[in-house]
């Protein structure tokens, strides 16, 4: 690992102090180059439920082991940090991306025909918070469990989960179509 060369550089822009510190083998050995390393530390160092903003929350940069040999794309180096929409995320989940991937024209639409959908915003998280109740609700053998469990607020479906109303729908159309 020596293209970490164990060490740590801790800066403390408050007192406006620095040192170094040795990071061991044993971390090393376990993380996968700088974005592992960069991950570890910020468990290990950022206190549970720190605010995003506060003092206390870490900022880390970290090279990988590559770093200043002539390998090329040696130079990347790595930022962590935990972001103020962290909570946001793990209350909305994936409706958080839809307006970004939409903007970037990278939000998977028409089979990846697309990148842009123009009705996007049916979609927001923004949207979801206003039209539907929304409650975690994993599934009990999915790793993530990032599952959300969401009921339409008003409406004549009001009360119904997006489920119940697929089914309506799809037993509407199998009437209309004579099945």
């Amino acid at each position: 690992m020596q293209g970490f060369r164990n060490r740590l550089l801790r800066i403390n822009p408050g007192k406006r102090s620095f040192h170094y510190e040795t990071i061991p083998d044993e971390i090393l050995a376990r993380t996968l180059g700088g974005k592992g390393l960069g991950t570890a530390l910020l468990l290990a160092e950022n206190p549970p439920g720190v605010d995003p903003l506060s003092p206390e929350s870490r900022f880390i940069l970290t090279t990988g082991p590559a770093t200043g040999t002539s390998i090329w794309g040696q130079s990347r180096f790595g930022a962590f940090a935990k972001s103020p929409a962290t909570a946001l995320y793990r209350k909305y989940g994936t409706p958080m991306q839809v307006a970004i991937t939409n903007g970037q024209n990278c939000f998977p639409t028409r089979y990846w025909q697309s990148g842009r959908f123009s009705k996007w915003e049916n979609l927001s998280a923004e949207y979801m918070v206003e039209n539907f109740e929304v409650a975690a609700h994993p599934y009990p053998d999915y790793f993530l469990q990032c599952t959300k469990l969401c009921r339409v607020r008003r409406g004549r479906h009001a009360g119904l989960l997006p489920e119940e109303m697929d089914l309506m729908l799809e037993e509407n159309n199998a009437v209309r179509r004579g099945r």
